[in-house]
């Protein structure tokens, strides 16, 4: 049997952990490895498909990032940043969200301190989003434990210090969400899911961690929906994703709904004019 980086003990004890075998252990072990060189290697490329640019590197929004805050905290950023911040702070939105699937985990936790840090640093109106119905559909796991796990989650990122005030934290149980989410699914198509995939999906999918085919679709359209909520319904006419870069995606699908939503006739008075 091959050696991994643990002990042959440390394998054993795993092994019955999970109810398998040492060899069977090391085998998954080997392929999980395996795995995550091939989503690091998937991020690398998502970086340079999009002409993302990295960090370190001078930019500061609205201040924020002058004592080398953006360096420490994020890895890059879009090519249209710099003109999204040269706009007036009333016509710029920050977005972001999560689905509420456990109690937060590092990187869970890590994107809220973030997420608080930017709203509060740059002040701009701040949208968070609790992923609940579309965790529901991309997920297997219980609605229930969704639900409750939403309400907690909404109790706890306040009580970290989101700002109420310049801010608010949504979920897609929600009107004017479900008003957005089917006029961006009267635009998008198949492929625009197809050529827009999140590097795990494999991952999650060997793991049955992912709901069917179709739920996953109407997951990825509530998540398109909320980049574009705040422009449909506040007519804010900039706005900045702050998420994991290996869902770069969603903003992707975004503005393939919304490029495709200008095109529709009646649709151009739902927008500003500069978008």
């Amino acid at each position: 049997m091959e050696k991994l980086y643990i002990s042959d003990d440390e394998l054993k004890v795993l092994a019955k952990k999970h109810n398998t075998t040492s060899e069977k252990m090391n085998e998954n072990i080997k392929f999980s490895i395996k795995e995550l060189v091939e989503i690091q290697n998937g991020i690398e490329q998502d970086i340079t498909r999009n002409n993302y640019i990295k960090f370190p590197n001078d930019l500061t929004i609205f201040g924020y990032g002058k004592d080398n805050e953006l360096n420490e905290k994020y890895l890059c950023y879009t090519p249209n940043m710099k003109d999204i911040i040269k706009k007036d702070k009333s016509d710029i939105a920050i977005v972001s969200g999560f689905g509420a699937t456990n109690t937060p985990t590092v990187g869970t936790l890590s994107m809220i301190l973030r997420l608080i840090e930017l709203q509060n640093k740059t002040n701009i109106y701040t949208y968070l989003i609790i992923n609940d119905l579309g965790t529901i559909n991309a997920r297997n796991i219980a609605i229930d434990k969704v639900l409750n796990l939403t309400e907690q989650y909404k109790k706890f990122i306040v009580k970290m210090g989101f700002n109420l005030e310049n801010g608010e934290i949504r979920t897609h149980n929600d009107v004017n969400h479900a008003r957005v989410f089917s006029l961006i699914a009267s635009t998008i198509k198949l492929n625009d899911f197809i050529s827009n995939k999140e590097v795990t999906d494999d991952t999650y999918d060997r793991l049955n961690l992912r709901g069917n085919d179709f739920s996953i679709l109407i997951d990825h359209t509530y998540t398109a929906t909320d980049v574009l909520l705040p422009i449909i319904k506040d007519k804010k006419s900039n706005i900045i994703v702050s998420c994991g870069l290996e869902e770069y995606y969603h903003a992707n699908i975004g503005k393939i709904a919304l490029d495709a939503l200008k095109e529709k006739k009646g649709m151009k008075e739902f927008f500003p004019k500069k978008v």
